[in-house]
């Protein structure tokens, strides 16, 4: 913790000029297929973010592309598996209970 305090000094009580933002966003993970759409409700609010940003600070939000972003699950999966924490099956519903993980994959090809 020594190194910690003597090499970052934070400044949380200083004002912030949101004009010096700069903003960099992604409107879905890059495609993968077992990944769920991004839902239209969140494209609106994040329209209305971005639109906001631009309308009141002048700040132009840079849409991005990260090469590979369609892995971020599989990543984020054998992190979690490798980490000895919750299982996945119980991240998918919001750690409340588990999921039925075949059951899960089942629904993802049957539409309805």
């Amino acid at each position: 913790m020594k190194v910690l305090n003597e090499s970052i000094h934070l400044k949380l009580e200083e004002k912030v000029n949101l004009q010096d933002l700069k903003i960099y966003y992604m409107d879905n993970d890059g495609g993968n297929p077992m990944v769920s759409t991004v839902h239209p409700e969140v494209y609106k609010t994040l329209s209305k973010v971005l639109h906001y940003f631009k309308d009141t600070y002048g700040i132009v939000p840079e849409k991005v592309s990260i090469p590979k972003m369609h892995r971020s699950f599989e990543i984020w999966s054998k992190v979690l598996v490798s980490s000895g924490l919750r299982p996945i099956t119980v991240e998918m519903t919001g750690r409340v209970g588990e999921a039925n993980l075949w059951l899960e994959i089942l629904k993802w090809f049957i539409p309805g």
